[in-house]
This record gives structure tokens, sequence and C-alpha cells, in this order.
């Protein structure tokens, strides 16, 4: 058999040195591309700005802006500018954006009577020169704190490693590797993974016991590593991993390019399961699992898993690498021994198994769920039960569907029964339990006695109402104070006890008015207009949940 190539992988030939750097600052990064985030891999690379915000931002290359967007997650303020090229370069979690930039913006927010806002723009209408300052840097969106997120894409929106456009990092520090995980893949066993611990010995990690006897004739191996930077004490995703079965590659997965339909793939290519419960421990495996449709990875034979039917020595190398080409090796032998007990059979029970080729339907007495096949990473062992609330807010069954660290690649659909008065079905939704115990709302429309909502975990769901109205509370405004602070800001804290906010406007003397919205922060700001009179005016804000719960807060001010 013939190893496979990705053909999907191939690379055109990038420009090096055509971009300059997005900051007058040192290229020092909190963040590499494709580093192992929650749900999702790391599209860009953060750039630190020293802690602080309102660095300057510049436009790397001539081009034109082709979109804008503002939004109270994700990316908060981001820029996107197309290039003549072809590459568009992106620039998230702004502060703000150069006055011409902030003028259109302003426009369209009070045209759409919105703060979100997404723009695109056509050719030429903004233009850029190279050197330009197009922001200053911030914290807005989902940052967990000052930088600058900086991506290229493709002509096909795809991001791609900025380094490969020859942007340089001091480093000459090797990745890590702390363990590995052997993966027992005879289906009709369903093995849980065993982990063995390495240790540096000389150039390569190895476990105690080099040679490792498993009683299965067909394996996969994962890869707890990590990388940094020269004087750096981040911990980042590394570049490529390749795994060698008697010095014959089988697999290679590399951090190139990314399509977003693939970001949750995360969920398939590590053991996701570890990465929830261990703070983020990355264990890559160096094997396809069946649901993994991500094409990151340019060559590979047999899936990469390795064939013990043999029954001889396997010796077997992983070579994590980063970009700078700094190399380690993980290496160890494999045997097959059906008289070793290095895999135990799952004693889990189970009422079903669910198959990644089908559609797989569960009809019980208070739910029923329909999961497609593509929703899972590998065939799997389903175990489900129904059980009277254990939730104050419940007006369902607690229905438990496996764990709650397991999730999938897409959504399948749930419907939980409820006996609840018609004038409460509007506030109906269904709740999932996350892994450290947290209710999340997830959604969902009363239909002949059932809540339905798509979901993309396993765990612990129940209906529960929404009747409770978010809370606003001022932060810097009382009764009779005046607008003529130096930021002309009125903020509040908003917050919502489940469904989550979904509205919020405020109105200054019945007119509308621009509010800036930080959900990180639950921070709304109400922006007064310069050219508002002076004398007494009232302001109002209105904040509704998802459920359409509404609280209205109004209060008079001076200008």
């Amino acid at each position: 058999m013939q190893a496979q190539k990705n053909n999907d992988y191939l690379l055109p030939v990038f420009p090096k040195g055509e971009f300059m750097l997005p900051m007058n600052l040192p290229l020092n990064l909190s963040g590499n591309f494709c580093e192992t985030r929650k749900a999702h891999f790391h599209t860009g690379i953060d750039i630190k700005t020293n802690e602080r915000e309102g660095e300057p931002v510049f436009a790397v290359e001539n081009g034109y802006v082709s979109r804008i967007a503002v939004s109270p997650v994700g990316y908060g303020n981001a820029l996107y500018i197309t290039h003549p090229n072809g590459y568009t370069t992106v620039y998230g979690h702004l502060k703000s954006f150069n006055e011409a930039i902030a003028e259109l913006v302003r426009k369209e927010q009070y045209k759409k009577k919105s703060f979100p806002v997404d723009i695109t723009l056509p050719k030429d209408s903004i233009k850029v020169t190279k050197g330009m300052q197009i922001a200053l840097s911030g914290n807005s969106g989902g940052s967990g704190g000052p930088h600058l997120h900086f991506e290229i894409r493709d002509a096909k929106e795809r991001p791609l490693n900025p380094l490969l456009f020859g942007y340089t990092l001091q480093d000459d520090v090797s990745p890590i590797a702390n363990a590995i995980e052997i993966f027992g893949l005879t289906d009709k066993d369903f093995q849980p993974a065993t982990r063995i611990a390495l240790k540096k010995a000389g150039y390569a990690y190895q476990p105690d016991e080099r040679l490792i006897k498993v009683n299965d004739s067909k394996v996969g191996i994962a890869v707890n590593t990590f990388d940094r930077y020269t004087n750096s004490k981040n911990s980042i995703g590394v570049y490529s991993i390749s795994l060698k079965d008697n010095g014959r590659k089988i697999f290679m997965y590399k951090n190139d390019r990314i399509s977003f339909d693939e970001k949750r793939m995360i969920i398939a290519h590590l053991d996701y399961p570890i990465f929830l419960n261990e703070g983020g421990a990355a264990f890559h495996k160096c094997f396809i699992e069946p649901g993994n449709r991500m094409k990151s990875y340019p060559m590979l034979f047999n899936n990469g898993m390795i064939d013990l039917s043999d029954d001889a020595k396997h010796y077997i190398e992983i070579e994590i690498e980063d970009f700078n080409q700094n190399k380690s090796v993980v290496s160890f032998v494999l045997i097959r021994d059906y008289e070793s007990d290095f895999f135990e059979k799952s004693s889990k029970p189970f009422q079903k198994i669910i198959y990644t080729d089908s559609l797989n339907e569960i009809n019980a007495r208070f739910f029923s769920c329909t999961i497609p096949g593509k929703s899972l990473v590998k065939n799997t062992l389903l175990n489900f039960s129904e059980s009277d609330a254990a939730f104050p807010n419940a007006v369902s069954k607690v229905i438990s569907l496996n764990k709650s660290f397991e999730h999938l690649l897409d959504y399948y659909t749930l419907s939980i029964k409820t006996e609840i008065a018609d004038n409460e079905r509007e506030k109906a939704l269904i709740v999932w339990v996350d892994e450290k115990g947290k209710t999340v709302a997830k959604g969902g429309r009363f239909n002949n006695d059932f809540v339905t909502a798509s979901v993309r975990e396993f765990g612990k769901f129940f209906v529960a109402l929404d009747t409770i109205p978010p809370v606003i509370k001022a932060q810097n405004i009382s009764p009779f104070s005046s607008a003529g602070t130096a930021n002309r800001k009125w903020c509040f804290n908003i917050s919502d006890n489940l469904s989550g906010i979904d509205t919020y406007d405020a109105y200054i003397d019945s007119d509308w008015a621009l509010a800036e919205y930080d959900a990180k922060f639950d921070k709304l700001c109400a922006i007064i207009p310069q050219n508002l009179g002076s004398g007494e005016h009232l302001l109002t804000i209105l904040v509704r949940d998802e459920r359409k719960n509404q609280t209205e807060f109004t209060t008079k001010f001076n200008q």
C-alpha cells in the first residue's frame, strides 16, 4: 500500500518580505497559528502589546478595506484589508479605527440602530497604503487581554500561517513532550487509551520501559506536546508532528493552512476530553479518527494506524518540530502480545452503539434525539438515562447522555418532554450542564409537549423556564448627573440569569443612541452625542434576554 499524499494540502509559493509588521513592536507572540483552543484551532497569531491598549496598528501592504466588523464577542473591532497580491490581512480586538473608518462605522451603526455591524465594502472605496495607521490595538470582543490578533487569508478565505510570509521570531527552543497515549483500535472492544509518561533521554523522549507490549493488533498514538519561544514563558502550539513505524513515515500533521469549517475538527484531532479535563493538555492524535475531516495532514499511510499483526517489533519515532526547525523526538518500541494486560476491555455500561456512517435515533419516554453520523468522532457507546429533577429550576426530567466532556463535531437534535402552562411555553428552553458543572442555555422551541434544540455536546440536559428579566446596574451615573465627563459615556453592568443578553438599546429623549457592549465584562456604555443640546435630558436603557424578558432603566441628566 502506497502512502496517501493529500492533494488538498498543496501550497503555493508565498511572497516573503512583502508584508511589513502590523505594529512598531517586536514580533513577540502570546499565541501562534493553529494553537489548540477550546472547540477551535487559533486562526492567526496574537502579537503582544506590552499588556496595554492603544498601540498604533498599520496596514502591512497597499490595498483597500474590504470589510469592517464590530461585535461584543469574537474579534471585537476588526478590520480586513485586501491586497493586490490576492491575500487579505485581518486585524482583530482593536480599540478603535482611524478617523475615516470610524466615521463610516458610526454612520452604519446609527443607520441600522445597532452596535454590532458587519460592513462589506466595494473595491477601492477606502484605499490604504503600506504603513498607514489604520487603528489602535485593544482588548475588544472575546480577547483575554490586550493584544493584536493578526491573520493572513488566501482568496478562498482560508487562514494561513503568517510565518510563511517571512516574519521571523527568535526561537532556539525545541518542543517539549510529556507523555503519549496508546489507543486500541479494534472497535469491537472499545478499549480506553493508556497513558505513558515520558522522560528526556539524550536527544529523545522515551518511556521508562522502552519496549511496550500491547494486547491489540491495531493501535494509534497520541503525543502530549507544546512549544515555547526563546525568552518567553508562554506555552504555544507546535508546528508539525510526524510518526515513523520502522523508519517509514505513516503520518504527518502540519500547521500551514486551515479552513473555518475545519476549526471544530480539533475535537477529533485531540484527545478532547483530556484537553477539557486537564487544563488544555493537548494530546495530538497521530492517526485519523473516522469523523476527522481536517486537511492538515500532508501525508498518511493507513491513516496513521500501526498494524502489529506481524508480531514483530515496531520501532516508533514521533518527530515534533517548530517553525524554526527546532526538533524533538519521542522513541519507543511496540509489539503485540495477547498475554499482556496493557488494554483493559471497557466495562462501561451502555444501551446503544451509535455509528459515524448512520443517522442514529434514540426514542425514550421523556426525550428523543437524532444524531447524524458526521457529528461523531468515532463509533461511540451511548449510555442514557432519565431521572427526576436534581436542579431547582428544572421543569422536566434530567436527561443524561454520556458525559459533558464528550463534545461532538456538529449539531444533533434533542427534544425533552415537559408539562408547562400555555403562558410559559415561550419562556422554556433546554439547559446543558457543562464539564465544570455550570448551566448553559441552549435555547429551543416548544412544540407538542417537547422543547427541541440543536446541541453539540453530551452530558446532562433539562428544560427550564426563564421568566427573570436582565439586571441593569449603573456604574457612573446618578439622577441629574452632568454629561460633561471626559469620555462622554454613561456605563452600566448588564447581566442575565439564564438565556443570555439578546438585545440592548439606549435612547436619549426618545432618540436612539449608540451603546457599546463588551460581553466579557458585561459592560454597556451609552455614548452621549456631541451635538446634544444643553439642559435636562432623559436617558433610557432597554435590555432584553433571549426569552424576551425586558428591563428598562431611566434617569435624567443635565448637559
